[in-house]
């Protein structure tokens, strides 16, 4: 497999000259399978770039979109997503399933004609929509897992196997939130455990505390510890502050790698970027 970042920052796309070395542009992950299977993990605005590519290399069957949660920055790039305006383009989109007896959401309500121009009527492409109950279920060659994470509204983290290696998706989680958690540290932990790359929400350094608990995001520091009980191989830092400069994200990776290296952590830890690349 191959992951691919096209959008690392969280809450609100951040375009300009401070953010451009990290990427303001919101979630969205591209997996690739070994077999050219596309599975997209979250279509905020970074989804936008990808529908480009996807439109010139035209991927072999269906893609899958995994939307995580509803929250407008995972789900705002779909109606810039040029694929869904071709005819012999096919996209399976996985919402976040709504409890039983609620009303199920879609990133495909945004085309309403009235917060979007265009109606369900533009989308001249095939597509299929999947409320996916299940806890586990393939796509291709691949295995999809789901967790429920600790966020406001609901969400869910997303491990995706394949051959012997994996990665896992923890965006928009709380991993100690003040009210009570709905998945724990630890029930996280063995979810993730051992595999070859965690990407994880680490919105948050202490500084940003108290004002923002409970906001559903995570801080560095217990993103670290997590992937050092879990044994993970990698570690993505996920979902950046929209109000972090370039060096300040730096400097964040800068510390975290410090600390990772004095507790003994062999593998390498980074903070996502845009266009960055990590072949499993």
């Amino acid at each position: 497999m191959r992951v691919t970042f096209w959008g690392v920052r969280g809450s609100v796309a951040t375009p300009g000259p401070e953010t451009s070395a990290i990427g303001g542009n919101t979630s969205c992950v591209q997996v690739t399978c070994s077999d050219g299977t596309e599975i997209v993990l979250d279509c905020g605005t970074g989804v936008r770039a990808l529908g480009n590519l996807h439109v010139a290399s035209r991927p072999p069957g269906a893609v899958s979109i995994l939307v995580t949660h509803h929250h407008f920055d995972h789900v705002e790039g779909l109606r810039f997503y040029a694929p869904i305006f071709l005819s012999d383009f096919a996209l399976d989109l996985y919402p976040l399933p709504a409890p039983l007896g609620k009303k199920q959401s879609s990133p495909l309500d945004q085309f309403n004609g009235t917060t979007f121009p265009m109606k369900t009527d533009a989308l001249v492409s095939k597509i299929n929509q999947k409320i996916e109950r299940r806890e586990k279920f393939r796509i291709g060659p691949a295995t999809i897992s789901r967790l429920p994470l600790n966020h406001p509204g609901g969400a869910s983290g997303i491990r995706i196997a394949e051959g012997g290696r994996s990665v896992c998706y923890m965006t928009d989680d709380e991993l100690n939130p003040p009210n009570g958690h709905i998945t724990t540290p630890k029930e996280i932990a063995s979810f993730v455990r051992e595999t070859d790359l965690l990407i994880h929400d680490a919105q948050y350094v202490p500084s940003d505390y108290p004002a923002k608990r409970g906001w559903g995001h995570s801080l560095v520091e217990e993103v670290l510890e997590l992937a050092i009980a879990a044994r993970c191989q990698r570690l993505a830092l996920f979902h950046h502050d929209p109000s972090r400069t370039d060096e300040q994200v730096f400097a964040i990776e800068r510390d975290a790698r410090a600390r990772m290296r004095d507790r003994g952590f062999p593998g390498d830890v980074f903070a996502a970027r845009e266009g960055v690349s990590v072949k499993l």
